[in-house]
């Protein structure tokens, strides 16, 4: 019997599971499940016949309920654990990974309607969006652009905070013990943009938040609590498409997973709004990891201001300009990220950083 063969009549004896109309995570039915799934996820690792047939019925499938089970089969576990795999196998398809912090919206330890009134939210998260930045020893002027106006304050993120609550950060390649402010000019929708990033040590910030010159017309949404979680993350579809994965297909389909995966991580979310679509998820907001887009257009700019080629430079921070606490099917949504040469990053030296809205 052929790997295709083999794979169909699995797939055959599925859909005859899935006809019985049991309860779809019922002991009785995961019993009799589990054991084809497993000899499909042989079939799956060894032969890339296997996979084309799997994605085949995918395009079309006669059960939903059986999609559903084949999709599990092919999303890969990409938490951050303790030692993250670095590379994804599927039969001769190999597929890079990097780890990043995902900055996932906490809309549970303050109650949204109680933000407008939170004056210091870093006694209640280990960082925000909006709202104001902390003070801090060396840092108690608020940021201005090169025109001389007062830029937006976007986010504040405790990396010790984070560092300590979970496990694997260290693969993740950011500073342990150091507090990171971004401030950027919010009215660019694409292109290389004015900003600045603020960096002091962990516990080092003051007892009140820092306010902007006066008259100036900066940003001011309430602050949107932060909930840190570790995620792995995919090459971009383009560059994705770009290695030996097999089947064009399957870029696509683990992209859609590896998007959604960090809101499921998410502990302290709000589930009464996920959302439970398939396609078009914007990713939430990160640092490192591999780049959302293809960076082929703004290589040579990137390079040219941070001085160091491609290979060298790590993605400071990636994110919505509007973060959200789940998936939105909006591809067009605008998106910032801030680029840093790595030795810079080690040096903890933020003196010259890449922005570009996208």
């Amino acid at each position: 019997m052929n790997e295709e063969t083999a794979v169909i009549r699995l797939i055959d004896n599925l859909e005859r599971l899935a006809a019985l109309g049991l309860p779809v995570w019922s002991e009785e039915l995961t019993d009799q499940v589990d054991p084809f799934l497993h000899e499909l996820d042989e079939h799956l690792r060894r032969d890339p016949i296997a996979l084309a047939a799997v994605l085949d019925y995918l395009e079309n499938p006669r059960s939903e309920v059986v999609a559903d089970w084949l999709r599990l089969q092919l999303q890969p576990d990409l938490s951050l654990d303790e030692d993250p795999p670095r590379q994804l196998r599927y039969a001769e398809a190999t597929i890079p990974t990097q780890p990043a912090l995902f900055l996932a919206i906490d809309e549970v330890t303050v109650q949204p309607k109680s933000l407008r009134k939170l004056k210091k939210p870093w006694e209640h998260a280990a960082g925000w969006f909006f709202g104001r930045p902390q003070k801090s020893q060396g840092h108690d002027a608020w940021p201005v652009g090169r025109d001389g106006g007062a830029l937006d304050f976007l986010v504040q993120m405790d990396l010790g905070a984070a560092a300590s609550s979970l496990a694997g950060f260290g693969a993740v390649g950011l500073p342990a013990d150091l507090i990171i402010q971004i401030f950027a000019d919010l009215d660019v929708t694409v292109g290389p943009l004015d900003h600045r990033v603020v960096a002091f040590p962990s516990g080092a910030g003051g007892d009140e938040p820092l306010k902007p010159p006066r008259r100036s017309d900066v940003n001011d949404a309430d602050p949107v609590l932060i909930n840190p979680v570790g995620a792995l993350t995919l090459p971009p579809v383009d560059e994705l498409s770009a290695e030996r994965v097999g089947d064009d297909r399957l870029p696509s389909l683990l992209r859609v997973h590896a998007d959604r995966r960090p809101y499921d991580l998410n502990l302290f979310r709000n589930t009464s709004r996920d959302d439970e679509q398939h396609l078009g998820y914007v990713p939430m907001a990160r640092m490192g990891g591999f780049p959302v887009p293809d960076l082929r257009v703004w290589t040579a700019e990137a390079e040219s201001a941070l001085g160091c080629t491609v290979r060298d430079i790590v993605v400071l921070y990636d994110g919505p300009t509007d973060p959200e606490p789940g998936p939105v099917p909006d591809p067009d949504r605008v998106r910032l990220m801030v680029l840093i040469d790595r030795a810079r990053l080690q040096a903890l030296n933020f003196d010259a950083t890449f922005a570009l809205a996208y």
